[in-house]
C-alpha cells in the first residue's frame, strides 16, 4: 500500500512538473510571437525586442533571427552591440555574431567599440580590428 502511494505521489509530481514545462513553453512561444511581430513591423525596435526577450526569460530561435534581421535592415549599432553580447554568453544562438560585430565596429560609437574589444577575444575581432 505504501509503495502504491509513493508511486502515485511520484507520478503526480512528474505530471505537475511536465505541466509546468508545457505552460512555460506556451508562454515563451506567445512572447516570441509578440516580439517577432514587433521586430518585423517597427523600425529601430531591436533594443525594445532584446529587452522584451530578457523579461520573457528566453525565446524561440525565430525570435533571435527576427531581431538580427531588424538590426541588419536598420543598420542599428546599438542593437548589434547588445545582441552580440548575448551571442557571446549564449554561443548556440542562431545569429551571425561576426556580422553584428562588424556593424558595431563600422557604425557604432567609441564606447561600444571599446566595450566589444574588452568583451571579445582578440582573435574574434582580428578581421574587424583593422577597420577600428
Amino acid at each position: 500500500m505504501n509503495n502504491q502511494t509513493n508511486e502515485q505521489s511520484n507520478e503526480q509530481r512528474e505530471a505537475a512538473a511536465q505541466a509546468a514545462i508545457e505552460k512555460r513553453r506556451a508562454r515563451l512561444k506567445n512572447e516570441s510571437t509578440r516580439i517577432i511581430e514587433i521586430a518585423n513591423n517597427e523600425s529601430y525596435s531591436a533594443l525594445k525586442c532584446i529587452h522584451q526577450l530578457s523579461v520573457a526569460g528566453g525565446a524561440t530561435e525565430a525570435t533571435y533571427i527576427a531581431i538580427e534581421q531588424r538590426i541588419v535592415v536598420d543598420q542599428d549599432p546599438a542593437g548589434a552591440y547588445h545582441l552580440a553580447l548575448l551571442a557571446q554568453n549564449t554561443p548556440d544562438l542562431p545569429i551571425d555574431a561576426r556580422q553584428l560585430i562588424e556593424l558595431v565596429v563600422n557604425k557604432g560609437d567609441n564606447h561600444q567599440r571599446l566595450a566589444l574589444l574588452k568583451t571579445y577575444h582578440y582573435r574574434q575581432l582580428s578581421l574587424s580590428k583593422r577597420r577600428f
